[in-house]
């Protein structure tokens, strides 16, 4: 039984999940954990909510803890072939629950979890460290699947990662493709992937996941899946298989049951919504709406309460040109969570009231873009923001839980 685990700050989810799905498309038997649960062969057999009460823990904190599930005691043999894997920053004090895995995936480093007000973590370089201390436990032999094209990745991968563990890059520039043996380039509707120089191309322009191969995050995380599979397969069996693995990444699709990211569509216009919590994530979900509309876009946002006053304006002000509107709402709203209260070691009862993070997100954007509402409780701001699109627009709607609000949309609008 071989383990693969995937850390970094997005991504992670959507690239467990992708692998999971090819391994299984491919007859294989799976142990799979991620943000939402504990799966075994693609069904679900504990919740967050199980992760928790249980062991006091989100299901990707010590993810090594369900390996017992995929083990028949009785007969002293593994059920599965793979486990997959989600390893979230609390394993830096958890640990893995296992000694090392056979394949380690980094996906990148934004700025998530950087300035909270409960956060020893002050720095992307903070940041990185913490995960490459989780990933590096790769055995001997094993593979080390990066993003190239994130410094803080590449450029301490020496230090973390040993000569005796194979690397397969994933990266957007050619010239870094061209200098390597073993490589994955992705590009506007392909990726190509290069197996001891010889090359293989998966056309993307038909791939829904992303966006017909026009999403830059969702063509990262298909790259590194591939190496992910790479690594798990080896060389040989991927080569022979890699038309199997191509069908699977174009029928793998994110829906209204547990997508990370979904697409509606009614009466022409388009309304996506999205997990994305940090700079980096907005950013580039805003700019996705603005390749597909061809009227007007509007995005429905809020940040999470912990972190510092200045970055909520930060992010406000680097968004506010990506999108021809904004409505922003609050997590604490008064309704559905009525306060937040910090009580750590190094912050004392540090409230924050219904309202504030949303004003202070707002006046941000302003500073760029004066078409900018405040509706502090999420449904009446989604309505608001879909009762002012028409034919041609695209709506995004940041949320925290993607099924839930999608069922809402659904109703709200009478989407079959």
């Amino acid at each position: 039984m071989k383990k693969i685990a995937v850390t970094g700050t997005k991504g992670k989810t959507t690239i467990i999940r992708l692998i999971n799905f090819i391994l299984l498309e491919l007859g294989n038997k799976t142990l799979s954990v991620d943000s939402d649960g504990v799966y075994i062969n693609g069904k679900q057999k504990l919740d967050k909510k199980d992760s928790i009460n249980i062991y006091g823990l989100l299901p990707g904190k010590c993810p090594g803890r369900f390996l017992y599930l995929g083990y028949d005691y009785k007969n002293k043999y593994w059920k599965i072939d793979y486990a997959v894997l989600e390893t979230i920053i609390g394993c830096y004090v958890t640990g893995l629950g296992y000694k090392k895995h056979d394949i380690g995936v980094f996906s990148n480093v934004f700025e998530d979890h950087i300035g909270g007000l409960c956060s020893a973590i002050k720095t992307r370089e903070d940041l990185a460290l913490r995960k490459y201390r989780i990933i590096s436990k790769i055995k001997t032999g094993g593979y080390f699947v990066y993003n190239m094209d994130d410094q803080l990745i590449a450029n301490n991968m020496d230090d973390h990662i040993s000569n005796e563990i194979k690397k397969i890059g994933v990266t957007k520039d050619l010239e870094k493709f061209q200098g390597k043996k073993t490589c994955i380039f992705i590009s506007k509707k392909e990726v190509k992937i290069k197996i001891s120089n010889k090359i293989i191309k998966f056309d993307l322009s038909n791939n829904k996941f992303s966006f017909y191969g026009e999403y830059e995050p969702a063509l990262y995380n298909i790259g590194l899946s591939i190496g992910g599979l790479l690594g798990l397969l080896g060389e040989e069996i991927f080569i022979s298989k890699h038309k199997q693995i191509k069908e699977s990444i174009d029928r793998y699709t994110t829906d209204i049951l547990g997508g990370r990211m979904i697409l509606l569509e009614q009466n022409g216009r388009k309304i996506i919504l999205d997990y994305a919590h940090e700079k980096q994530s907005l950013s580039a979900v805003l700019k996705l709406a603005n390749t597909l509309k061809t009227g007007k876009s509007i995005g429905v946002v809020r940040l999470s309460p912990e972190r510092e006053d200045k970055i909520y304006h930060n992010i406000g002000k680097s968004i506010a040109s990506l999108a021809d509107e904004f409505i922003v709402y609050d997590k604490i709203d008064g309704i559905e969570d009525k306060s937040y209260t910090i009580n750590t070691k190094e912050i004392k009862n540090k409230k924050r009231n219904p309202g504030e993070i949303m004003h202070l997100f707002a006046e941000g954007i302003k500073t760029k873009n004066k078409k900018v509402q405040e509706i502090i409780y999420r449904k009446d701001a989604i309505k608001y923001g879909l009762k002012n699109t028409k034919k041609g627009d695209v709506i995004v709607i940041i949320v925290k839980n993607s099924k839930e609000t999608g069922v809402f949309i659904k109703k709200y609008l009478k989407i079959k």
